[in-house]
């Protein structure tokens, strides 16, 4: 089974045989064919000709969906460490130079750990806000009201559910962690007063540290990885390696937003 196509539209499929196979005559049999054979699809997602197109023809970008983007340009960037001897990894006044490119690419072989980044990425695309009612005490409800990329309110949220009903909060907390260090680094510990009005949520995660961000997200991808949903969404594994891998996990996403996301995210993420 193609678990990789399922993130992608039909015209995302489309759209890499428009690219790469102009002109093709059997076009719909080419797509049923991505669809279908994953290796075929990988090899076609890491074709130079495609990253080029999409970052050197912003009309482009406008024809696929964002888990399309974020596919290829991890897939680009997992390429561009395996031909580097070391990775960057920055604390808090100095950069650090860790030779562990070649670990920080084999992370991205694990093809579920490749899935849930995509996936975790275009959740970043729109934010929600949720209104519920949770019993406090007998008798006493109270309303809350939450976002899921505020750290604080679902972190509230997960200590007046259930045990057993913590997992979305859990794993959600996590990959905020993980998403910020890894799309928006420097807006840690910075003031947003004279940024774009698009770039405000980042306001209520500026004011934690990275150090911070790191422990949470260790911390809670493991409590996630042991809610019974995580198995049975069959993503316990996935989250106990995100967890103890969680500074390489960051540096893919480091290197695709530098590289590649760099002239598109504020206007990608967080509508």
């Amino acid at each position: 089974m193609n678990e990789l196509s399922r993130l992608f539209t039909t015209n995302d499929l489309s759209c890499i045989v428009d690219f790469l196979i102009p002109g093709c005559r059997e076009k719909t049999k080419m797509v049923n064919n991505l669809r279908e054979d994953e290796e075929l699809l990988l090899g076609m997602l890491k074709d130079d000709r495609l990253v080029n197109q999409l970052t050197g023809n912003r009309d482009s970008l406008v024809k696929v969906s964002p888990g399309f983007l974020f596919a290829v340009f991890l897939l680009r960037a997992k390429q561009d460490l395996e031909q580097q001897p070391y990775t960057v990894e920055q604390d808090t006044r100095t950069k650090l130079f860790v030779f562990d490119s070649g670990e920080v690419a084999d992370f991205l072989n694990d093809r579920s750990v490749l899935i849930y980044l995509i996936e975790m990425l275009c959740s970043f695309v729109r934010i929600n806000s949720y209104t519920t009612l949770l019993q406090v005490r007998r008798g006493v409800w109270e309303r809350l009201r939450f976002s899921d990329f505020d750290i604080d309110s679902l972190i509230r949220y997960s200590e007046l559910v259930d045990e057993g009903s913590r997992y979305f909060s859990y794993k959600r907390i996590a990959d905020i962690c993980l998403f910020t260090i890894g799309i928006f680094p420097t807006c840690l510990g910075t003031r947003h007063e004279d940024d774009p009005a698009d770039t405000g949520r980042l306001r209520t995660i500026s004011r934690r540290s990275r150090e911070e961000l790191r422990r949470f997200g260790t911390y809670f991808y493991r409590q996630a990885a042991r809610q019974r949903d995580a198995g049975l969404r069959h993503l316990d594994r996935v989250l106990l390696s995100l967890s103890e891998r969680f500074t390489q996990a960051e540096k893919p996403l480091l290197h695709m937003s530098r590289f590649y996301l760099g002239f598109i995210k504020d206007q990608l993420f967080l509508r």
